[in-house]
This record gives structure tokens, C-alpha cells and sequence, in this order.
């Protein structure tokens, strides 16, 4: 009986020990959790960052190649309002300095129809035109802009 009663009383002192150090394992738990879902936030953050920059970059190169088009463009439609002289083989300039506007023209070497090709520039960014010449001005032809040169050879359409 007696050692019945020592057997028991180590079984309880066994539990209670076991007990206390799984009460001390649960910080350890706790604390491990925490260090993941921080390790996670790091990530998402880092993730969005990156994801951040590359759209900022993305836009940064759409405004400037929008606003080079538009500059194009205008370049084009500010050519219809000018005089020109009869076009020729070789290009004739215009440029309109406060609006950093420039448009050159020049007789189109096409089979169809006898055109003139109007190109409008900002910067490196050209934008062609196809237009018909009458008194001195540039009538533009429905449906015939390019962002190409509309030449089958490339060096005719260079400067």
C-alpha cells in the first residue's frame, strides 16, 4: 500500500512537472508564430515594393511616349496650316520653336496616286502622314497616318 501511495504520489509530481513545462512551451509557440507572420509581412511588403517600382517605371515610359506621340501629331496637324512650297525629292522644314513643334515634307515615291508625305517629329519619336498638295497647302488624307515610314525603303524617309 505503501508504495502504491509513492507510486502515486510520483505519477502527480510526473503530471504536474509535465504540465508546467508545457505552460512554459506555449511562449515558445507564441513567440515562433509571431516570427512567421512577420517573416510573411516582410515578403508581402518587399513583393509590393517591387511590384510598385516596375508600375512606376511602366507609367514614367507611357507619359513619355504619349506626350512624344501627341507632340508628333500636333507637328502633323500644324503642317496643314502652313504654306509650303511644291514638294520635291528632297525634305522641306518647318518648325515652330515656341511650341517645340517640327514638320518636314516631302513628294511621296508611291505607284498610287501622287501624295505627299508629311512627317511630324518630337525628339526621336516621327509620326508620317499621308496628305495631297493644292495652292500651297496640305489637305490630309483620310486613314493614311503611319507610325512607319511609308516607303518600302527606309532611307528615303531619313533626313
Amino acid at each position: 500500500m505503501l508504495k502504491q501511495k509513492i507510486y502515486k504520489s510520483e505519477v502527480l509530481n510526473n503530471k504536474e512537472m509535465l504540465f508546467k513545462l508545457h505552460q512554459g512551451e506555449r511562449g515558445f509557440s507564441t513567440l515562433l508564430m509571431v516570427l512567421i507572420i512577420l517573416a510573411l509581412g516582410m515578403v508581402i511588403i518587399k513583393t509590393y515594393s517591387y511590384i510598385s517600382s516596375s508600375w512606376q517605371k511602366d507609367y514614367i515610359q507611357y507619359q513619355q511616349y504619349y506626350y512624344h506621340f501627341n507632340q508628333a501629331q500636333s507637328s502633323i496637324e500644324w503642317a496643314t496650316l502652313q504654306n509650303w512650297s511644291p514638294p520635291t525629292e528632297l525634305w522641306q522644314c518647318q518648325t515652330l520653336a515656341s511650341y517645340q513643334l517640327s514638320a518636314c515634307i516631302k513628294l511621296a515615291n508611291l505607284v498610287a496616286e501622287n501624295y505627299v508625305i508629311i512627317k511630324g517629329e518630337s525628339s526621336q519619336f516621327k509620326l508620317y502622314h499621308l496628305a495631297t498638295y493644292n495652292n500651297a497647302k496640305l489637305k490630309l488624307t483620310l486613314g493614311h497616318w503611319l507610325d512607319y515610314c511609308p516607303n518600302n525603303r527606309s532611307q528615303y524617309c531619313e533626313s
